[in-house]
């Protein structure tokens, strides 16, 4: 928990690059994809690049993979989607992630709060992770939306500029 507290309150130095968010994305599938996760990726063929600290964005995943494995109730396999889609009006271009759980979805009672420090569901949590998720989008110049999805469990929906040519 001090480890986690830690981070949260210290101020990062970005290092901020052309990120290839699909590898970044297929290499953490590859770590996490085990007999009880399953990780699907919907990429098109060439994922557009985000500009970012990839350090970063990799820490922002593994939290939102973390928390979607730790909500699936034990003895069922945990299926963990996320969805990339280049956008783009005018000048302005961005990519919208979309990252969806089978978990039981977010309580009612957490979901105006949800991505505020100490906020968790979890009787061993800190709720410090959704709180990190939150800084490091907003150090990109993101945003992000947190939902239950329609079919059930959590949706995470997170907006990030896009690097132009």
């Amino acid at each position: 928990m001090v480890n986690a507290f830690s981070e949260y309150g210290r101020a990062p130095r970005l290092n901020f690059a052309s990120v290839d968010l699909g590898a970044l994305l297929g290499e953490l599938a590859d770590l996490y994809e085990t007999e009880a996760v399953d990780v699907a990726l919907e990429l098109s063929e060439h994922p557009p690049r985000v500009r970012g600290d990839a350090h970063r964005l990799r820490q922002l995943f593994q939290n939102l993979f973390k928390n979607a494995i730790e909500a699936v109730p034990d003895g069922q396999r945990c299926q963990i989607r996320v969805r990339l889609r280049a956008q783009q009006d005018g000048s302005r271009a961005w990519i919208d992630i979309e990252l969806n759980d089978n978990g039981p979805g977010i309580p009612e009672a957490l979901r105006d709060r949800l991505f505020e420090p100490y906020t968790t569901s979890k009787p061993k949590g800190t709720g410090l992770g959704l709180a990190i998720v939150m800084k490091i989008v907003e150090e990109h110049g993101g945003q992000i939306q947190a939902d239950n999805a329609p079919e059930g469990g959590a949706r995470l929906r997170i907006r990030l500029p896009l690097m132009m040519a």
